[in-house]
C-alpha cells in the first residue's frame, strides 16, 4: 500500500505526522507504579508500537492532580503528571518514540466521577459536577465539586502541560468521552448545577474551555490539543448527535487542533469498547458527520483493524486520521506490514477484551489474548535457537497452531499432526459463528503462517509410535483440545440432540424450534447465531445467570442481542429427560415441557488427553497445552502455548 492515503502525511495543528495511523489511548493497568509513574516495561510497551510504524503514540490515561477522585489504597491505575520528577521517564519515552519517527501525546482526564469504583465510593471520595448515583455497585452518590475544587482542577492542567512539553511530548489529548468527569460536566443528564459550571450549553462547556486555556497557558498557544468525545451516547437522556455536532464546533473555536469521535458510555459499554459482536468501523459515519462541520482533522476510531476498511474510511473522506487501539496490541507492526503489502501477516484483534481491559480490571498489566508479548516485550521476546530441535505438535486448534509457528519462528524443525482432515480445531473454517468473524480472521492468519512456513503438516492422521520413532522429537506439545461434557440425562443420545460444535457449522439446519442446554458464553452465542434460522430459540441455564464469564462489555452486548432476537432464556432450569421431540425440565422448582426440533448441548468441556495412550515416550518431554490442560478461552490457549514453547525449547 505504498500509495495508500494511510501513509500520507497529515498535520494536527503545527504538528506533522508521517502517516495517518495513531495509537488510540488506553489505560495500561499494572504498568503504572504506585506513585503514578510509568514503569520501564510500560516504556517498552509504547516504544514497540512506535517501532511498528504508527505515526503517533498516544498514552492514556493520565491525571493532572492526585488529591481529587482517588482512594487511599495502594493501587494506582492511572499515570499522574503532577510533579516535574515525571520528566525522568517521560523524556526517555519521548526520545525513544522519536527515534522511530513517531510523535507522542498523552491523554489527560480531569477525573473518573460517577464511574468511581467500590473503594473510592466506600471512602466517600467519588466526585462529579452534581450528586449522581455511581455506576458500579455499591452505588453511593458522587459529591458535587465545590467552586474552589474546580478552579484547582483547572489550574493543575497548566503545570501538567508544562511537564508534558518540557518532557519532549508533541501534543496533549483531553478525555471528554465515555461518561467520565469531563463528559459528565458537558451532559445535562449528569450536570444539574445552577452556577456558571452547569445549566445552559455555554456553562456546561465551561470546564472544557477553561482546561483548554490552562493547557495553552502551560504549554503554549501553539501546542496541539486533541479532544476525544462521544458524538452521541446512544441512550435515554444522553447526548444527541445534533448536540454532539454543536460541541464539536465549540471545541474547534476554543482552540482544539483535532477531534476524535466515538460514542456511548458505561450504560452501553459495548459502544466505547466494541466487542467482536459489533460491526467493523461502527463509528465511521459519526466521524463523517463531524467532519462536515469542522475544518480541523477528525480522527476515526472503533474497529478499524482491517487495513482495507481503514483506507476506505479515508478515501470516502469520513475522517482524516485512523486510530487503532486493540489492533496494535494484537500486532504492533500493523502499520509496517500494511505499508509493505503484508496485510495477510497482521495478527488480528478478536475483540474479546480478555487480555486488555479484563486484566486492567484485575489490576494486572495490559496485554492481549492473541499476543502474549504485549506489555512484556523484552521478557517474552522469542530467541533464535542456537541448536535447532525437532518439535512435534499434536492438534491444530489455536494452541497447537500458536505452538507450531512460535517454535518455527525460533528456528526449530516443526511437525504438526492433526487427526481431522483440516486445521483449526473448534475454530476451523465453517465452524465459526457469524458473530465472531474476527475469530475467523485469526484462524486464517494462523493457516497462512503455517502454509508459508516449512512446518511439516499431517492432517487426517493420529500420531503413532512409528511416527514418533521416525521423527525422534526433542519435545512433544499436546494440543488435542477439549471434548464436550455430556450430562447423564435420559434421552441425551437421541438423533435430534447435538453438541454445540455441530450446531455452529454453517450448514447446520436447526429446524423451527431450538432448545439449547447451557447458558454460558457458548450457549448464548449459539442462540444468537441460530435465531435468524429458527422461529423459536430457548436457552436453559442451570444457574441463576447467563454468560457470567464474558467480559462486561461483551456480556452487555450479548444480552442486548438476546433481547433483540427474542430469545427465551430460563435460569435455574434443569433438564430432566428427553422423549422424542419433548424435553421435560424443572424451572425454579416447577415442571415444564418444551417441544423442539433440535436440542443442543452446551454444558461445558473436559480435557482430551488420551492421544498418547499406549505410546512409549519419555514423559519429561511431553507438554500439554491449551484446552488439553484445562478448557478456557482463547487467551488461555495462546498464552499457554506460546510460553511453554518459549521456555521449554531453548538451549539455556
Amino acid at each position: 500500500m505504498h500509495n495508500s492515503i494511510l501513509f500520507s502525511k497529515v498535520k494536527i495543528g503545527n504538528l506533522e505526522l508521517k502517516n495517518r495511523i495513531v495509537f488510540a489511548p488506553m489505560g495500561v493497568g499494572g504498568l503504572v507504579g504506585y506513585n503514578g509513574n510509568l514503569s520501564k516495561r510500560g516504556i517498552d510497551y509504547y516504544v514497540e508500537r512506535a517501532k511498528g510504524g504508527a505515526g503517533m503514540i498516544r498514552m492514556g490515561i493520565a491525571k493532572s492532580i492526585r488529591t481529587l477522585d482517588v482512594a487511599d489504597e495502594p493501587v494506582m491505575k492511572h499515570i499522574i503528571l503532577d510533579n516535574r520528577v515525571m520528566v525522568n521517564w517521560m523524556s526517555e519515552l519521548a526520545e525513544r518514540c522519536h527515534d522511530y519517527g513517531a510523535k507522542i501525546s498523552v491523554q489527560i482526564m480531569p477525573g473518573i466521577g460517577r464511574i468511581a469504583g467500590r473503594t473510592v465510593q466506600l471512602q466517600h471520595k467519588a466526585i462529579g459536577p452534581s450528586e449522581n448515583p455511581c455506576y458500579w455497585p455499591p452505588h453511593y452518590k458522587t459529591r458535587a465539586l465545590g467552586e474552589d475544587e474546580i478552579l484547582d482542577l483547572i489550574a493543575s492542567f497548566e503545570q501538567t502541560a508544562q511537564i508534558v512539553r518540557f518532557s519532549g511530548f508533541d501534543a496533549i489529548e483531553l478525555n471528554g468521552h465515555e461518561g467520565y468527569m469531563l463528559d459528565q460536566f458537558m451532559t445535562p443528564l449528569w450536570n444539574k448545577r445552577s452556577d456558571q459550571w452547569g445549566g445552559n450549553f455555554e456553562n456546561r462547556m465551561r470546564l472544557a474551555s477553561e482546561i483548554i486555556k490552562s493547557i495553552q497557558k502551560g504549554a503554549g498557544a501553539d501546542f496541539p490539543i486533541i479532544f476525544r468525545f462521544g458524538l452521541t451516547h446512544y441512550h435515554e437522556g444522553g447526548r444527541s448527535i445534533e448536540e454532539g455536532l454543536e460541541i464539536a464546533r465549540y471545541l474547534e473555536k476554543a482552540g482544539v487542533a483535532a477531534i476524535e469521535v466515538d460514542a456511548g458510555s458505561y450504560e452501553n459499554w459495548y459502544y466505547p469498547h466494541p466487542p467482536t459482536t459489533q460491526p467493523m468501523a461502527l463509528f465511521a459515519d459519526l466521524a463523517a458527520e463531524t467532519k462536515k462541520v469542522l475544518t480541523i482533522p477528525v480522527i476515526a476510531v472503533g474497529k478499524l483493524g482491517d487495513p482495507d476498511i481503514a483506507e476506505k474510511v479515508l478515501i470516502d473522506k469520513k475522517a482524516d486520521i485512523i486510530a487503532l487501539g486493540r489492533p496494535l496490541l494484537a500486532d504492533p507492526y500493523w502499520p509496517k506490514k500494511t505499508l509493505e503489502g503484508r496485510k495477510q501477516d497482521i495478527k488480528p484483534c478478536i475483540g474479546c477484551h480478555e487480555g486488555c481491559l479484563q486484566r486492567i480490571f484485575h489490576h494486572k498489566y495490559i496485554s492481549c489474548a492473541v499476543n502474549p508479548r504485549t506489555g512484556n516485550e523484552k521478557y517474552l521476546k522469542p530467541v533464535k535457537a542456537s541448536v535447532p530441535k525437532k518439535i512435534l505438535v499434536l492438534g491444530s486448534g489455536y494452541a497447537g497452531m500458536e505452538a507450531a509457528i512460535t517454535a518455527f519462528a525460533m528456528g526449530h524443525k516443526v511437525f504438526l499432526y492433526e487427526s481431522e482432515n483440516y486445521l483449526g480445531g473448534i475454530f476451523a473454517k465453517g465452524y465459526v459463528s457469524a458473530l465472531k468473524s474476527e475469530f475467523q480472521k485469526l484462524t486464517e492468519y494462523y493457516l497462512r503462517q503455517i502454509e508459508n512456513s516449512d512446518i511439516v503438516v499431517q492432517t487426517g492422521k493420529k500420531v503413532t509410535t512409528h511416527d514418533i520413532d521416525e521423527i525422534q522429537p526433542d519435545s512433544i506439545f499436546v494440543a488435542t483440545g477439549a471434548k464436550a461434557t455430556i450430562p447423564n440425562i435420559e434421552g441425551i443420545d437421541s438423533a435430534n440432540v447435538f453438541i454445540a460444535r455441530q450446531a455452529f457449522h454453517v450448514d447446520f439446519d436447526p429446524g423451527e424450534k431450538v432448545l439449547i442446554l447451557g447458558g454460558g458464553l457458548v450457549g448464548c452465542e449459539l442462540a444468537i447465531d441460530l435465531a435468524p434460522k429458527a422461529t423459536q430459540v430457548t436457552v436453559l441455564e442451570q444457574t441463576d445467570t447467563v454468560c457470567p464469564n464474558a467480559f462486561y462489555a461483551n456480556r452487555l452486548h450479548l444480552l442486548k442481542l438476546i433481547e433483540e432476537r427474542n430469545i427465551e432464556v430460563h435460569t435455574n432450569a434443569c433438564l430432566k429427560k428427553i422423549e422424542g421431540n419433548t424435553a421435560t425440565t424443572e424451572i425454579n422448582g416447577h415442571s415444564r415441557q418444551f417441544s423442539f426440533d433440535s436440542l443442543i448441548v452446551a454444558t461445558g468441556f473436559e480435557p482430551n488427553q488420551h492421544i498418547l495412550d499406549g505410546i512409549d515416550f519419555p514423559k519429561h518431554k511431553i507438554f500439554y497445552i491449551g484446552d488439553s490442560v484445562k478448557p478456557g478461552k482463547v487467551l488461555n490457549a495462546v498464552w499457554d502455548a506460546y510460553r511453554k514453547v518459549l521456555f521449554n525449547t531453548n538451549n539455556d
